[in-house]
């Protein structure tokens, strides 16, 4: 999520003790509850359980303070962008030399598609997208744009 620019508001940790507590008190409850019930099959307990949820949410459920919807839709450019980044496959890569990365066993040389030279101990990472293309990164920043074939890199 953070990728895409999505952040989750992480709640306090008396919340998060709260939470703790009332699940260790459900997982102690609900066998004590399905027993006083006789149940002991799967589907009479998934039919309890529904009817326990619903009520459980209805004694326990409080109203919003702020009734809109939290939910921002992306763009279609920026969640366009957004899915190609988040379904292709990442690679750490490590740099052989100032032209030439190792991905997956692989050497790479780069040189000839005008990238700035590689530094050794620095981190970058290939994104290697459903078309075939392939882009290094050093942390967010774009290096290089190629494709990989038989013959090795050429620019995108």
């Amino acid at each position: 999520m953070s990728e895409v620019g999505i952040e989750v508001a992480r709640p306090e940790l008396r919340v998060r003790m709260r939470s703790a507590r009332l699940f260790r008190t459900l997982l102690g409850r609900l066998p004590l509850e399905l027993d006083r019930e006789g149940i002991t099959e799967i589907e009479p307990a998934n039919d309890y359980l529904a009817r326990f949820w619903a009520m459980f949410n209805e004694f326990r459920a409080a109203k919003p303070s702020d009734p809109s919807d939290a939910f921002v839709a992306l763009g279609p450019k920026l969640q366009a962008t957004a899915m190609e980044l988040v379904s292709c496959l990442k690679h750490e890569v490590r740099v052989c030399d100032g032209n030439r990365i190792l991905c997956e066993g692989k050497q790479l040389d780069i040189g000839r598609l005008g990238c700035p030279d590689l530094r050794l101990g620095k981190h970058y990472r290939i994104h290697e997208y459903e078309d075939g293309r392939c882009e290094l990164f050093h942390g967010y920043d774009s290096v290089a744009a190629f494709v990989v074939d038989e013959v090795g890199c050429r620019p995108a």
